[in-house]
């Protein structure tokens, strides 16, 4: 899926940047300013959720897009109520 969509992103004139984990992730962010953050839940190293929370307390404005194959309601609450709570 990554490898997809980094090539959707590309056609369109973005760059995307590819990170293994969590932790990678926040320091790709942290250092290349990205226009939006695509985030799958489900990340070693640093949950999904905590990487998401770190991302909005780090920029809120940059939005978070999260594509994941968890289903559970909770889940989908909980990060609901993240964004609102930093906006």
């Amino acid at each position: 899926m990554q490898k997809v969509l980094q090539r959707i992103f590309r056609q369109e004139g973005y760059r995307g940047v590819l990170a293994g984990n969590g932790q990678a992730g926040l320091g790709h962010f942290r250092s290349n300013e990205p226009v939006a953050v695509v985030l799958d839940l489900i990340r070693p190293v640093i949950p999904g959720r905590d990487l998401c929370r770190q991302l909005k307390m780090d920029a809120m404005d940059t939005p978070v897009i999260i594509l994941s194959a968890i289903t559970e309601v909770a889940d989908k609450v909980l990060l609901l109520g993240l964004v609102l709570t930093t906006m």
